[in-house]
């Protein structure tokens, strides 16, 4: 292994304003004004082989911090003077945000595992709880998977130990080809048997690749010649998702997508495959696949990867084997080979990466070739808000989570004959998404304000009262103690603070009120007569001038006096835990503990209480319970009826007489 070191400049980004929008909408869009955003270079301090040509982001070693899997094209890093390509992955150190390069093959011109392909695939093909590498040699296009050398024992952090073992899936040649080079590579379950599959697209077709019953066994399934439309020249650009909203998952391409099942192409629209030319580039395009507008539908983005003068569009359809409407994201973005789709400012909503390419020995023009976030503004069609983030280029970039800190990073290439590696680390100021909210408390009792905030973790909190701070109050929500009348009128707010920066909450008041003795009410029937065995239904009444809410239990007993609980039947429901219960016969313990209305009985040598059939309603100031009650024979005789009622303040009514009965 090898350990590089990062080069990095910090700067902070101001993005355009967009058009404002109403309420919590426009909220948000101010809060991402600004964000955070270092970029650096992944530099080996022994750089003689080169790896960066195709990126992928995963984690390697299961240390919840992914990784970046990388490959260079052994012909193109000798062509730069390396002295060959291969595969190699970069392991991320949270401790010193470092990386520690491991090699997986180390190409030369003799070695016979010769990296030949514009893309890499990464998933847990053998289902080993590891993730593996999926990649492509020769020019043949005879496509492998590397099979992560982790043992089942390995801690979370242990490092892959080991040969990384290539099994053969499949070929992308056809007779007598002399190259089949694979430009596009996915990893997917394509026919629904919970395992991954791999598809590839090369310059004039695209294969299905289906794995077995084991991880070594695998059939080419289908390969489409990619000219449904009688274009002169198909180019690349692909990507997998689930188009028609039927569970399996079908292959977007450069303006036409295959249908999973019947295998057979829609068109979206015919200008990225058809009229631009017949050179190899013409019609290179990126896409992605992804619900824009979060209608539940997936959408398809297309960008030109090779040719400059082409917008970057997003595609909408009610029907996807019908028309395709175009949405344009940007007017223009020239050769735009990169284009990806994540909430980059976390508001829940998808955003687009584009990037030009980097000039490239002069056939590009002169910088800037700028790489910017589109931020989406949500809605059914969005506006969109640019960020530049870069003005040098980048090469079909990656996307993920780098850090583990719940944001979106970029890793990329300046271009194909650039192999050092890029590497956006984005952090997200904080913002609010619910502001707390005004509470009132009765006296004596506790009052909890709260809110949610987003931002690059980890966030901290900082809770204050009357604009000072609390002491321990650093969660999202803070529990006031106790509260005194004196409390009344007073402001909470929170301070919410992460890397990239802090934002102070809005203020919510607290009002507290005086708390009144809560009052037992009527029990109907008041008086009457059952026999044994035979249910009875006593609706109850308790009220609170502060809010049914505000009582905390209550009591119903039928005993010969009110000072005897015991060989009688005595209800208990406790309102904040809306549970019920019936006291023992020694009137030592109380029994059950269940919710009104589930399936349970709850019964001592007296009585029965039914809960299924016992109902417990609240409204303004009155709490009622209706007790489904069956007397056995053990209970005979004449009986007197008594309520009881106790607040979260601790006032409480009751052990007065409401009626009588008489069990036969």
């Amino acid at each position: 292994m090898e350990k590089n070191f990062i080069v990095i400049a910090s700067v902070t980004l101001f993005c355009l304003v967009s058009c404002l929008k109403a309420s919590l909408a426009q909220e948000l869009e101010e809060a991402f004004s600004v964000t955070t955003v270092k970029y650096s270079t992944i530099v080996s301090s022994a750089n003689s082989q080169g790896y960066g040509y195709v990126r992928a982001i995963a984690d390697i070693n299961k240390d919840n911090f992914p990784d970046i899997v990388a490959a260079q094209d052994r012909d193109t890093a000798i062509s730069l003077g390396k002295a060959g390509g291969g595969i190699a992955w970069y392991e991320y150190i949270e401790e010193t945000k470092s990386w520690t390069k491991h090699i997986i093959t180390n190409e030369t011109p003799t070695n016979t595992f010769n990296w030949r392909a514009d893309d890499i695939g990464v998933g847990d093909v053998d289902k080993d709880g590891d993730i593996d590498i999926i990649g492509v040699k020769n020019d043949s296009g005879d496509v492998y998977w590397l099979k992560n050398p982790r043992l089942p024992g390995d801690s979370p952090g242990t490092c892959p130990a080991g040969i990384w073992n290539a099994y053969y899936i499949g070929t992308n040649k056809i007779g007598t080809e002399t190259e089949a080079y694979v430009k596009e590579l996915e990893v997917a379950d394509m026919n629904k048997d919970t395992k991954l599959d791999v598809v590839t697209r090369t310059k004039n077709r695209t294969s299905i690749f289906l794995q077995g019953s084991t991880p070594t066994s695998w059939t080419k399934y289908k390969t489409f010649t990619l000219d449904p439309y009688g274009s002169t020249y198909n180019g690349d650009g692909m990507d997998v998702g689930d188009l028609d909203g039927d569970t399996d998952v079908d292959i977007a391409l450069n303006g036409f997508w295959i249908e999973n099942g019947p295998w057979i192409p829609h068109n979206i629209d015919s200008k990225w495959y058809n009229g631009q030319g017949t050179q190899w580039y013409d019609h290179n395009s990126k896409v992605q696949v992804a619900d824009i507008n979060k209608d539940n539908k997936q959408d398809v983005l297309i960008s030109q990867a090779e040719k400059p003068g082409y917008p970057v569009s997003w595609y909408s359809a009610s029907d996807p084997k019908g028309s395709w409407t175009e949405h344009k994201i940007v007017e223009r973005v020239d050769y735009c080979h990169t284009l990806q789709v994540a909430d980059f400012d976390l508001d829940g909503d998808l955003d687009v990466l584009a990037g030009e390419m980097y000039n490239r020995g002069g056939t590009l023009p002169e910088p800037p070739q700028p790489v910017i976030i589109y931020k989406n503004g949500g809605g059914l069609l969005p506006s969109w808000t640019a960020q530049e983030i870069f003005s040098a280029g980048t090469y079909s970039a990656a996307v993920g989570d780098i850090g583990n800190d719940g944001d979106i990073d970029i890793v990329g290439v300046q271009n194909w004959d650039n192999i050092l590696i890029q590497f956006w680390d984005i952090s997200v100021p904080p913002f609010i998404v619910t502001q707390p909210k005004n509470q009132t408390a009765v006296v004596g009792l506790k009052a909890t304000f709260s809110l949610v905030a987003k931002g690059t973790l980890p966030l901290s909190y900082q809770w204050q009262k009357n604009n000072t701070n609390i002491s321990g109050a650093t969660s999202a929500s803070y529990t006031a103690p106790a509260v005194t009348l004196t409390d009344s009128g007073s402001t909470f707010r929170c301070i919410v603070k992460n890397s990239a920066g802090s934002i102070t909450s809005n203020s919510a008041t607290l009002t507290v009120t005086a708390n009144n003795q809560p009052t037992v009410g009527t029990i109907a029937p008041s008086s009457g007569s059952s026999t044994a065995g035979t249910a009875v239904n006593f609706s109850t009444a308790y009220s609170d001038t502060n809010g049914w809410q505000n009582i905390q239990y209550v009591y119903f007993l039928i005993s010969t006096a009110a000072t005897n609980g015991a060989n009688c039947f005595y209800g208990y429901y406790d309102q904040n835990t809306n549970k019920l219960y019936l006291r023992n016969d020694a009137n030592t313990a109380w029994l059950g503990g269940y919710v009104p209305g589930s399936a349970n009985i709850i019964e001592n040598s007296y009585a029965k209480l039914d809960c299924a059939n016992t109902i417990v309603t609240g409204s303004g100031n009155t709490l009622s319970v209706t007790w489904r009650v069956t007397f056995k024979s053990t209970f005979l005789g004449a009986k007197n009826m008594y309520l009881y009622v106790k607040d979260d303040s601790g006032a409480y009514n009751g052990w007065l007489q409401k009626g009588t009965w008489t069990v036969r």
